[in-house]
């Protein structure tokens, strides 16, 4: 064959892979742009959750070439900040609010300024302004917002409306044990929240609540979840309640709410925190539990009895739902266990162990009164309990493990069709192992769970992801503290990430493991790996830190482990100064005025 015909041949291999790695990648187009653009979750992240999730297992060289073909940006260079400081200045001209719109995101002067602080080549405005040609268009990726849109408020809540959609007033958000805490959200339909807080303008005529537990609505649902059980809701209930009747209080009516604001606190920064996809792949009375719990738990959180119809409405309601799951599945203790794990890993990452624990000693009375006190599966949620109440007691764990073993065997017996249970006893058993310092026998029992988990549940659903972490954990007990954190980092992390958003409670939750972990990797490391380390896992903390103190309040159990651990990071690096001022540089960051934390 010629040298032509070669180069022929190889003109056609070339733009064939062109166009295959184009055909690959458009399906995902949309979900890339969210997750890469919007929630700017980091390309090696961002690989790891597509591959996962899609068995998109492409180069990073080709994940590069099609960012660069789509024009996904995630930060200015000097000449898109020119772009943009150009349209500012255009702005006022144009009747238009001062914003640019940058690959997705909001522009302001404010974040030039920013951006001209960091510089070590551009000292000014004119200088940045310098780098474009004076009649150079703005590429398609950048361009002036346009003016803002009045999103209009909810209707005012019917009278017959249970747990009514308000617009709540500005309010102090109290998620502590009973400290009151020290921050002020500021919203008025989430027009002032943060990007990341907000909720869909879509679905504003809904109402708060409704941008709330949408993320636990399937499909099929009768109607709103907060709303008292439809005729045929009702049906089901009690087609699944019939056979062994359970003693369960009705769930409660609400009176009617003189007060328009209702709740009177902020629920809107709680929509992202509540979202887990896997929740919505349940059974309806799976996805309406998991809102109820989470919806009285903030309700009681307030320590305000002006809520306490609300919270005992969201609780009751979350009972009755649970004890539908005992009866109405086709796979029994399946949707319980799915649906107990996501309650208990949404309520212990926003410091809830104690309403958890009361949520358990409820949900295991239910399934004691449904099923006998000697059923396995009561035994695997006391389990649960247990660890709560030891926990916070402060003994050292003495867990019987020959007994959790004996519990692990009943329930492969007794429910021969539903592979989850099991896995659940069998992950308590490794975890209590884990407790009782037995870490080689954990770690191998962990290894095989985590095996199985992904086989049965899903490589990103809760149970694989509690398994490798427990893993990780094991492993850096073990002295392994590099393959621990690999563990977190590449493992648990984009599972993570494929669940929850960035700013989430349960990500500043691993945030903060990681740097537990690289705070001890600097103990073992010399003088440059060491400072390395350290930088890491304040620059980790230093976010997790202000998140958690706005959010979940300075006096919350969270909070204070994340205060403390910084303050520790920061005496390692002798800055003892720093260490003593977190409190005062944390206020510093915290929003000050109505503009929220925009």
């Amino acid at each position: 064959m010629s040298s032509m015909a070669w180069d022929s041949v190889l003109v056609l291999a070339r733009s064939d892979r062109v166009e295959c790695r184009d055909d690959i990648f458009e399906p995902y187009k949309d979900e890339i742009q969210r997750l890469y653009v919007n929630e700017r979750i980091r390309l090696n992240e961002l690989r790891e959750m597509m591959k996962l999730k899609y068995g998109l297992d492409q180069t990073e060289k080709q994940w590069k070439t099609m960012l660069r073909q789509w024009k996904f940006k995630h930060n200015l260079n000097p000449t898109d900040a020119a772009h943009c400081l150009k349209l500012l200045n255009e702005a006022p001209s144009r009747g238009l609010s001062p914003t640019v719109i940058f690959s997705g995101q909001k522009v302001t002067r404010s974040s030039i300024r920013k951006y001209i602080q960091r510089s070590s080549h551009i000292k000014s405005e004119a200088d940045l302004l310098a780098k474009i040609p004076p009649n150079e268009t703005a590429p398609t990726y950048i361009r002036l917002a346009s003016a803002t849109p009045i999103i209009p408020h909810p209707p005012s809540p019917s009278t017959s409306t249970v747990s009514p959609a308000v617009c709540p007033r500005p309010s102090n958000v109290n998620l502590t044990n009973g400290a009151p805490t020290n921050q002020t959200v500021r919203s008025t339909q989430g027009r002032h929240l943060p990007l990341e807080h907000r909720f869909s303008v879509s679905h504003t005529h809904l109402g708060s609540l409704e941008s709330l537990i949408a993320p636990f609505r399937p499909s099929t649902l009768d109607g709103p979840s907060t709303t008292p059980p439809s005729t045929g809701a009702m049906d089901r209930i009690n087609m699944a309640l019939s056979c062994h009747p359970i003693a369960l209080a009705d769930p409660v009516s609400l009176s009617e709410l003189n007060e328009h604001h209702g709740y009177g606190f902020d629920e809107h920064v709680w929509g992202d925190f509540s979202r887990c996809p896997q929740v919505n792949d349940a059974t309806q009375f799976s996805s309406t539990f998991v809102a109820n719990s989470l919806l009285w738990c903030l309700c009681d959180s307030q320590n305000n009895r002006k809520y306490d119809e609300h919270a005992n409405y969201h609780f009751h309601t979350a009972l009755w739902y649970f004890a539908c799951m005992l009866r109405d599945c086709p796979r029994p203790g399946e949707d319980c266990i799915s649906a107990t794990s996501i309650a208990i890993a949404i309520l212990e990452s926003v410091g809830q162990s104690r309403r958890l624990a009361k949520l358990l000693a409820e949900c295991n009375r239910v399934t004691t009164q449904a099923l006998g006190s000697s059923n396995p599966l009561s035994r695997t949620l006391g389990f649960a309990e247990t660890i709560l109440q030891l926990r916070g007691s402060g003994k050292p764990p003495a867990y019987d493990i020959n007994h959790l073993k004996n519990v692990h065997q009943e329930i492969l017996s007794r429910y021969p069709r539903s592979r989850g249970p099991a896995l659940v006893a069998q992950f308590n058993v490794a975890w209590a192992q884990l407790e009782m310092k037995q870490y080689e026998v954990a770690r191998k029992e962990l290894q095989g769970i985590f095996a199985e988990c992904q086989s049965h549940f899903g490589a990103a659903h809760m149970h694989t992801i509690m398994a490798l972490a427990s893993l990780a954990r094991a492993t850096m007990r073990l002295g392994d503290i590099r393959e621990a954190r690999r563990i977190l980092v590449s493992e648990v992390r984009p599972r993570i990430r494929s669940n929850f958003p960035e700013n989430h409670p349960y990500v500043w939750e691993l945030d903060h493991r990681q740097a537990f972990m690289l705070m001890h990797l600097a103990k073992l490391t010399d003088e440059n790996n060491k400072s390395n380390y350290l930088h890491h896992a304040e620059k980790l903390l230093r976010h997790v830190v202000v998140s958690r103190h706005h959010i979940l309040g300075s006096n919350n159990p969270k909070s204070v482990q994340s205060f403390r651990l910084l303050s520790d990071v920061l005496e390692q690096q002798n800055r003892h100064q720093e260490a003593h001022q977190i409190w005062d540089w944390t206020q510093t960051q915290l929003p000050q005025s109505n503009d929220g934390m925009s």
